[in-house]
């Protein structure tokens, strides 16, 4: 590098790296001659006309599987590829021990736990690191129905294996079990559960998680309690990576297990959870398993959810209505799985998991903040179904599951967002049926690929988001500029003036550029 200035040589200095800004700050220290200095120098690593990315964000070598391959690539400013032929590349592991990489991109690994993946083209290090998973340590089973008065205890067990499938050892490692509400749930370091009482608020419902010299289980435990000893257990159905966990026997005249078979349920999710995974680049949880489980309690006591993100995910049913009494099914006529539900709540754990998304996610005011939350998990849930949709004939996709999903997800029609403009387009009044339609507005003005595009803006996951927003204004900005370079055409106005949004335009000029280029990818 040869910049056009450059500070005089010196020693006993001071300087870091800004990951925020990727900008290396140095400051002061002692020069000859000259003395001491008190100046601030930045070195704006960006000025390089490459930016080298190492792929995928995110590796799992888990169940046997003990190699992969990371692919090194090059991109200029306008965000084309550059070929690295001829070039230098080198690789490196953050625990070489754990986690072995070559300069070919192979990583490999037997044993438990993760590594990150650094890339140089002729010294230049990328702009972001791929993680490495290896091995999984998960806890079982996810969801327990206990009372005080019938069931008031059980134990958990834990799952732990290294990349080569084989079981790890915890004798002599400092295993601990926790529970989020002991005043309703106990748990000891045996894993046993005890239960003391229901709890009193919907935040007191306990969570049970566990942790192997400070390595955290990839789910929880979520402890369902009831003063009465429900009547049903929890039967688990599993593919390659989500697992339901449903009665054992039909509630209120409804028979889950039947209901998820008669409409191809298990399945479908795990295309979605494939879906989402390619949407995003990475899976949560460390890629391991995504559990969906039945939690059945009393709706009167205000403890049971709908749908509630997180590991596992919490679908309730309130056994005291006869029928519209569950978030996992449809509870009316013969019944229907609550795809929706899943896909919006899958959708938020694959986005809360994105740090370059939650940069955009919370850089605002906490309305616009909640909009933008529910939404982009929306949005990867509307990507599911357009997908399902486009590729049913070789899914082998019931026509049934479409007929229940495309009509949620509209995509042809902007009735909330109509209504917000015809009530003067105010952006203090943003909610999160206003901003899918704004979505759905890119989405029209550019096409099938357009979800595709806008989520690759927040790829790699792993690296700093570039000009992440700080205020609400900028936040808006950001999200135009966003969904204007998915769209492939430049709709700042239609959201200055159409939609009320505060456009800031000279945040717009440098930040469109940057988003156009990472939309390419």
């Amino acid at each position: 590098m040869s910049p056009q200035g450059s500070p005089e040589a010196r020693e006993q200095h001071a300087m870091t790296y800004d990951s925020a800004r990727r900008r290396v700050v140095m400051f002061g220290g002692f020069r000859d001659p000259g003395g001491v200095g008190g100046d601030t120098w930045e070195y704006d690593v960006s000025d390089s006309a490459w930016r080298v990315e190492v792929r995928p964000d995110a590796l799992y070598l888990q169940s046997g599987q003990i190699t992969g391959t990371l692919q090194v690539h090059v991109t200029d400013v306008n965000g084309d590829q550059v070929p690295i032929e001829g070039h230098t590349v080198r690789l490196a592991s953050s625990q070489p021990n754990l986690v072995a990489v070559s300069n070919t991109g192979v990583v490999t690994s037997t044993r438990f736990g993760s590594a990150t993946i650094t890339a140089w083209v002729d010294e230049v290090p990328s702009a972001n690191h791929t993680v490495v998973h290896a091995g999984s340590f998960t806890l079982v089973p996810p969801i327990l129905l206990l009372s005080p008065t019938g069931a008031p205890t059980y134990t958990l067990s834990v799952d732990i294996r290294n990349a080569d499938g084989s079981p790890v050892s915890v004798v002599g490692q400092n295993l601990l079990y926790q529970s989020s509400s002991p005043a309703v749930a106990t748990v000891n370091s045996d894993g046993l559960v005890t239960v003391l009482r229901p709890p009193a608020s919907f935040g007191e419902t306990p969570y049970v998680s566990a942790s192997l010299d400070g390595t955290w289980a990839s789910n929880l435990s979520v402890v369902r309690v009831t003063t009465d000893t429900l009547e049903f257990s929890m039967i688990p159905l599993a593919d390659e990576h989500i697992t339901f966990y449903l009665p054992d026997r039909p509630i209120t005249g409804f028979d889950y297990q039947t209901i998820f078979a008669d409409w191809d349920a298990i399945r479908i999710t795990e295309l979605a959870y494939q879906i989402m995974a390619d949407l995003v680049g990475f899976q949560p949880s460390q890629g391991e398993m995504q559990f969906l489980v039945n939690d059945p309690g009393h709706g009167g006591d205000g403890t049971v959810p709908c749908g509630l993100s997180g590991n596992p995910i919490r679908l309730g049913t309130d056994l005291d209505k006869p029928v519209h009494n569950s978030c996992m099914i449809v509870a009316w006529g013969s019944g229907t799985p609550q795809f929706s539900v899943f896909f919006h709540e899958m959708g938020h754990n694959f986005t809360l998991e994105n740090p370059r998304l939650t940069q955009f996610l919370f850089a605002g005011s906490s309305n616009s903040n909640w909009a933008y939350f529910e939404v982009l998990a929306s949005n990867v849930a509307t990507h599911v179904a357009l997908t399902l949709q486009a590729r049913r004939a070789e899914w082998d996709v019931q026509q049934q599951v479409l007929d229940y999903l495309m009509p949620i997800y509209h995509v042809d029609t902007t009735p909330d967002l109509d209504t917000y403009v015809a009530n003067g387009a105010d952006y203090s009044q943003l909610n999160p049926s206003v901003v899918y339609d704004l979505m759905l507005k890119g989405y029209h003005a550019g096409g099938p690929e357009t979800f595709h595009r806008f989520y690759t803006i927040f790829r790699p996951v792993y690296s700093s988001l570039p000009l992440a927003p700080t205020s609400d204004a900028e936040q808006a900005t950001f999200f135009a500029a966003a969904v204007s370079a998915a769209a492939k055409t430049d709709m700042r106005e239609q959201f200055r003036t159409e939609w009320g949004f505060p456009i800031i335009d000279a945040y717009y000029d440098a930040v469109y550029p940057q988003l156009q280029a990472a939309a390419k990818q």
